[in-house]
């Protein structure tokens, strides 16, 4: 059985975890953070790394000026070298062959050092591990299952986890997670692994005859040694002490269109979008200069977004607040005093609040986001046919409207059947939504490690929403899919086409960076 230890001791001060990043400017080497404020990036798979290691390892962060910086000027500073990049942070260490260790081809160091530095919820060392690694391609796993059931356990980037070493890891039950897992060399696999994705909670022994497993992984989720490596991942048993992270819970919310979508439906946005942001503009009016029915309208938000945070279980605070407690504070005050008292409407913190919530109004409703659907991660799974979503809190076989930000081209809208599953674990898991994983891939830019595809471009949320609340934007949806309006291929524009990045994105030996890779999809 595994045993699991937090990366931190127990009684390690707060101010002493984490690494301390110090950021300086590659041109003159000057350090441009205050010698007693660094960076401190806490239960990343870096720090994991670098304490299986006898001797000290640094990190500081390069910054660069576009157009200017050369690779001259990221080559060497203070006995440090450049080891991993991420956007336009370049990760200069002491160690000069950490890279070579985790990423052999310097190129990968570029594609995906963020995950190296990824700062997670939670992170443990866990020792005596025994992990199935599949071929989500092939099914061929090593272990005897047939390839076609064990194709089933996985998908892009998205494994399983044993409940038993869910919960010791401090995870709630039937939530899956977004994780990031690295191992250090040892006796029975002398290399540093990185691997990424989604991992729901599951017994897994009912995959493998009985034989216990704490972790089922895809091939697909391991980053940085591909073919030409000797080291390259391969289907089979594994029997590991590793690192792994918690990044983030799945969870719900709600999720505003904006105008990208609506922009591809102007009938939709005619007849059912135009008329609730008039109704929402005549109501603002209205109340905009009434303190006591405006603070009741802000009260009355307040509420409502926490009645769906409670009923969907999210973590996440809400999207506009500063902290849960100003939110708790603040609404009570108002709720309380707007319906008995007013004495504090003309209060400088409460006309403050007030006149701020009133210009997110505006905003929203200037910006098409006065429609907002059910945010969820997105997960696949192998019942579900072409043309169905499973949602178990949404009725069962009702029409769904579903898209992904960013909305491309009306390829990226569509309609779905809610299907609830046979599978009873999936549908108990909190905070996703599950597909087909190749409607996922034509039509939503779909892999499921829950991650961007690169940084602030590709999101794998989705949101979706009934489609009886808006049938006219149902119908003009289906109307694009069948007639020529429907793009019959998708054409997905790199990072660099869709938001300018830095031209300097390399790595001293490469001639290329990652942002010139290619022109299909930017790897993940």
């Amino acid at each position: 059985m595994a045993t699991v230890n937090p990366l931190y001791p127990v009684n390690l001060p707060e101010e002493q975890k984490g690494l301390k990043l110090h950021h300086f400017d590659t041109l003159t080497g000057k350090q441009l953070t205050p010698q007693e404020h660094p960076e401190t990036v806490k239960n990343s798979l870096a720090e994991y790394f670098a304490q299986h290691y006898d001797h000290e390892i640094q990190f500081r962060i390069g910054t660069i000026e576009e157009n200017v910086t050369t690779v001259a000027d990221l080559t060497k500073h203070d006995n440090l070298s450049l080891q991993f990049s991420s956007g336009d942070r370049f990760f200069f260490s002491n160690d000069e062959t950490l890279r070579d260790r985790i990423f052999p081809l310097p190129s990968d160091a570029a594609a995906y050092g963020s995950n190296v530095f990824t700062e997670c919820n939670r992170f443990h060392c866990v020792e005596n591990a025994k992990v199935l690694v599949i071929d989500d391609e092939t099914g061929e796993n090593g272990f005897g299952l047939d390839p076609e059931q064990a194709k089933r356990l996985v998908a892009d980037c998205q494994g399983k986890i044993d409940n038993q070493l869910h919960k010791d890891l401090g995870n709630e039950a039937h939530r899956p997670f977004q994780f990031r897992f690295g191992t250090n060399p040892q006796t029975n696999d002398p290399v540093h692994r990185l691997a990424k994705g989604t991992l729901a909670p599951r017994d897994l022994s009912q995959y493998t005859g009985g034989e216990s497993f704490d972790l089922i992984l895809p091939t697909s989720s391991f980053k940085g040694r591909r073919t030409e490596d000797q080291h390259q991942i391969q289907p089979g048993v594994y029997h590991w002490d590793f690192g792994l992270g918690n990044k983030t819970d799945a969870y719900s919310n709600r999720q505003s269109l904006g105008a990208q979508v609506l922009g591809f439906y102007p009938k939709t946005v005619e007849t059912e979008i135009s008329p609730i942001v008039e109704a929402r503009l005549q109501k603002l009016a209205e109340i905009r200069e009434n303190p006591r029915e405006l603070a009741l309208d802000y009260v009355e938000g307040e509420k409502q977004q926490r009645q769906y945070q409670q009923t969907e279980e999210a973590f996440l605070p809400h999207p506009e607040a500063e902290s849960e407690e100003d939110i708790s504070e603040i609404s009570q005050i108002l709720a309380t005093d707007a319906a008995h008292y007013g004495q504090l409407l003309e209060h400088k913190k409460v006309t403050d609040t007030l006149e701020q919530y009133t210009q997110k109004q505006y905003k929203q409703l200037a910006m098409g986001q006065a429609i907002r659907f059910k945010g969820s991660l997105l997960q696949a799974h192998p019942d579900l046919n072409a043309g169905e979503i499973c949602d178990p809190q949404l009725p069962n076989q009702s029409e769904i409207i579903a898209t992904r930000a960013p909305t491309l081209n009306s390829n990226g809208v569509i309609t779905l059947t809610n299907t609830h599953l046979v599978d009873s674990d999936a549908m108990k898991d909190k905070g996703v939504v599950y597909m087909n994983p190749t409607d996922a891939a034509a039509y939503l830019q779909g892999d499921f490690d829950g991650d961007a595809l690169s940084r602030s471009v590709f999101d794998l949320r989705i949101a979706y929403e009934r489609a009886d609340l808006y049938p006219a934007f149902a119908a003009e949806v289906k109307e694009r899919q069948v007639s020529a309006a429907f793009l019959p291929s998708m054409t997905i524009p790199t990072a660099t086409a869709i938001f300018p990045l830095p031209k300097m994105r390399m790595l001293p030996e490469l001639k290329t960076g990652c942002g010139t890779r290619s022109q299909s999809m930017p790897m993940r």
